[in-house]
């Protein structure tokens, strides 16, 4: 495969054993392999992978049979190449849906803003409510900072314990 790779050709050995430029004995003691076809799958003159076949005995492929795996090597690049193609564009799919989400979800709490000009808390309530279906987390809460201590504003999800017991706890210290 490394020759394959570092040609970027077909290489057919009818019988590895007797080729000079095949110098992994050890491998090919331990896999038995003699006859050995490695096709390079090329995109733009690189090689992204390679199909290699194998026999245990000397018996060189035929030229049909060369040709047919190099086909299935050209095949399997543009499979390889659909797939990526594919993923590129539900990736940039999901960039935009994610998009339209952020701008869908800014216009969201504008809209509250603009109709309570001089309400904080129904703003604070969708921003905690919309960050934390943006950002698929259990929860999330807004603290205030007042008279040099931070006051649990908005909650969105399920309030954790420890803020539970903050809670409770600021509540019997007014």
């Amino acid at each position: 495969m490394g020759m394959v790779a570092a040609d970027k050709q077909t290489i057919h050995l009818p019988d590895a054993l007797a080729e000079p430029r095949f110098t992994d004995r050890r491998r090919q003691q331990h896999s038995k392999a003699r006859t050995m076809l490695g096709v390079p799958l090329l995109r733009d003159q690189n090689v992204i992978g390679v199909v290699f076949m194998a026999r245990t005995e000397v018996k060189p492929f035929s030229d049909r049979q060369v040709e047919l795996v190099t086909s299935f090597a050209d095949q399997a690049v543009i499979a390889i190449n659909n797939v990526r193609l594919f993923d590129e564009v539900q990736a940039r799919t999901e960039d935009l849906r994610e998009s339209l989400q952020f701008q869908t979800a800014t216009s969201d709490v504008l809209k509250v803003i603009s109709r309570s000009p001089d309400a904080l808390q129904p703003v604070l309530e969708v921003i905690v409510e919309t960050s934390r279906e943006l950002c698929g987390s259990d929860g999330a809460t807004i603290f205030l900072l007042r008279d040099r201590k931070f006051h649990l504003t908005a909650v969105s999800g399920p309030v954790p314990r420890h803020l539970a017991s903050l809670q409770a706890e600021a509540a019997g210290n007014r």
